[in-house]
Order: C-alpha cells, then sequence, then structure tokens
C-alpha cells in the first residue's frame, strides 16, 4: 500500500473519530435536559399528588365528620384571615354557645348572692333594658 493512501485513510478516520466525538457529546447534552425536563415533570407530579391526596383527604374527612387529627398541618394563615379584625359582642350573641353562656353567668351570679346572702330572694323577671344582667 502506498504511503499516501494510509494517511489519507489516517486523515479521514480521524474526521470520523471528531464527528463521531461531536455527536457523541451532542447527544450526552440532549439526555442530560431531557433528565433534567423529566426530574421537574417528576417533581410536579409529586406536588400534585400530594395535593390531591390533601384535598381528597380533607373532603373525606369532613364527609365522614372526623375530626381534623390527621397529621396534617393547620394552614393558621387561612384560618386567621377567616378570622374578623374586631371581635364585638354581637359575635358572641351569633355563636350558638353565646346564649346559654350568658344564661349560665347569669345563674351563677344570683346564686353567688342568695349563698352571701347579700339578697333573700330574686325574683324571675324578664330581662329589661335597665337590667345589668
Amino acid at each position: 500500500m502506498p504511503r499516501g493512501t494510509v494517511i489519507q485513510v489516517r486523515s479521514v478516520l480521524r474526521q470520523v473519530q471528531g464527528k463521531a466525538r461531536r455527536v457523541l457529546k451532542s447527544l450526552a447534552q440532549d439526555i442530560r435536559a431531557k433528565e433534567s425536563d423529566l426530574r421537574q415533570l417528576r417533581d410536579d407530579e409529586a406536588k400534585l399528588a400530594a395535593l390531591a391526596r390533601q384535598l381528597s383527604a380533607s373532603v373525606s374527612q369532613s364527609e365522614r365528620g372526623a375530626s381534623g387529627t390527621g397529621g396534617a398541618r393547620i394552614n393558621w394563615r387561612a384560618v386567621l384571615e377567616k378570622l374578623p379584625n374586631e371581635f364585638k359582642a354581637s359575635h358572641i350573641r351569633a355563636s350558638p354557645f353565646g346564649l346559654s353562656r350568658r344564661i349560665r353567668t347569669r345563674r351563677a351570679k344570683r346564686k353567688c348572692w342568695l349563698i352571701t346572702g347579700s339578697v333573700s330572694h330574686i325574683p324571675f323577671h324578664k330581662r329589661s333594658s335597665l337590667s345589668p344582667f
């Protein structure tokens, strides 16, 4: 084989190897980019699945009437946003427990007056606008 053809074969071989390296390098970059995208999509999927579990768990607990003790954290910001900025007596009266508490407080005060002897008898009367109790 003449010497010129061996040099030409080596030159062509180097060119092919160089192109192969560039192609492999390009493929490796593409694979890394695709893996990064896939990792991001898996993270997003995990977040959505967790959100779906959290929503379905809260719905199923409320349907069952179960208490909120599922180990999930309470979002206190959301709770506080639902509350009014300032509480008034009308809020307490609107509460289902407000009326019974007022009645219990009145009865307790009357009982205390009777026990201490500050009054001998407290007649029952409807609440008037002048009565403090």
